[in-house]
């Protein structure tokens, strides 16, 4: 299977747009007092808005014409503050790989290339969050290379 990686399009968009309501809902399936179904007329407008910024990336996973995969990232920088350094990292927003396409590298090529680009702009961290539930996603990362870096908990009254 020849896959390419390249730099997503506006005519991507609505391929993108898809995929960001099946995630959204996992994350209503899971959590249905937090999230909210969305238009994807929404997300159309969401995903524009967010792609015309110079610091959030989207790239494609390609198998014959076809898109079978994509990642957004986004590229930050924290100032320094009167406990903490300057940082620049890279904030992995959303990776997703189309059912059909799964286990066969596509996610491992997305990450090489957010990789890449990182390792192009001199940044030396990639952070990212994930769901406890999602346990193919924190698999998935671990094998990555991911390890904690904090939790975050909540406490319901």
């Amino acid at each position: 299977m020849d896959i390419q990686i390249r730099k997503a399009k506006e005519l991507d968009i609505n391929a993108i747009a898809l995929d960001m309501i099946e995630t959204q809902n996992l994350h209503i399936e899971a959590f249905p007092n937090i999230y909210a179904p969305v238009e994807f007329s929404a997300i159309l407008e969401h995903l524009t808005k967010q792609l015309s910024k110079n610091n959030i990336h989207a790239k494609v996973a390609i198998s014959e014409n076809e898109i079978c995969g994509h990642i957004l990232f986004e590229m930050r920088k924290v100032p320094k503050s009167l406990f903490t350094y300057e940082r620049k990292y890279i904030y992995l927003m959303q990776i997703v790989v189309n059912n059909a396409y799964r286990k066969k590298g596509i996610g491992t090529l997305l990450m090489e290339n957010m990789r890449a680009f990182a390792r192009s702009q001199n940044i030396a961290k990639i952070e990212l969050d994930v769901w406890n539930f999602n346990e193919r996603a924190r698999n998935f990362f671990t094998e990555q290379g991911f390890s904690d870096f904090g939790y975050r908990m909540n406490y319901q009254i």
